[in-house]
């Protein structure tokens, strides 16, 4: 899987920070997210100076 773990982390951040939160704060909150499981589908190889979108969904898994 090599670096794509780093980058799905760098969105998971941007897309708390896009709600107006930052993780410190989701945390300070007392929420813990875990990545419990990865999946990735590559559509084509990125090479160097390629900018690439990555894009991640965020499941709610709490029980009722």
């Amino acid at each position: 899987m090599g670096i794509m773990p780093q980058f799905y982390e760098i969105r998971r951040a941007e897309a708390i920070r896009q709600i107006g939160y930052t993780y410190k704060d989701i945390e300070e909150m007392g929420i813990i997210m875990p990545v419990v499981d990865i999946h990735s589908r590559f559509l084509r190889p990125a090479k160097y100076d390629d900018l690439i979108t990555v894009k991640t969904m965020l499941k709610n898994t709490a029980s009722s």
